[in-house]
């Protein structure tokens, strides 16, 4: 967050209880402000997803979320590979390991996401998971 918007702040002296009976902190910053910037990563229901899984619109206000840890849940071995691709439109099938809890052993699991690249680099356009898939994939 520090990297988009240089003066964000969390006020963790007054929490907030989100719609969904979560507690969340209050920023300095505008919901749609951070919004608007996140649509340079992803688009449509992907986006609000994204915006709704972590972090919570408080009268206008961008508040965020914090947990008491760690979910136990592992992404591992991701390998994506090219499906198609429609002009600056790609389209993956993903094959990865999840971890899950105390498993010592991963189920395998199988995904699709679509990307647009585009002068700005590339914008998440759909997908099947909630992780995010840039900090685990590497492409083929």
């Amino acid at each position: 967050m520090k990297e988009d918007f240089e003066n964000f702040e969390v006020d963790k002296s007054e929490p907030v209880m989100s719609d969904s009976n979560l507690q969340c902190y209050k920023t300095n910053l505008e919901y749609e402000e951070v919004k608007n910037k996140y649509s340079e990563y992803f688009s449509g229901q992907l986006l609000d997803d994204f915006m709704t899984s972590y972090f919570y619109d408080y009268d206008g206000t961008f508040c965020v979320f914090f947990s008491g840890g760690a979910s136990g849940s592992v992404v591992d071995d991701v390998v994506a590979t090219l499906k198609s691709q429609d002009g600056n439109i790609y389209n993956y099938d993903v094959v990865y390991a999840f971890y899950h809890g105390t498993a010592t052993e991963p189920s395998q699991e199988e995904s699709t996401f679509s990307l647009e690249i585009n002068s700005d680099g590339y914008r998440l356009l759909d997908t099947e998971v909630a992780y995010p898939m840039s900090d685990y994939t590497d492409f083929e």
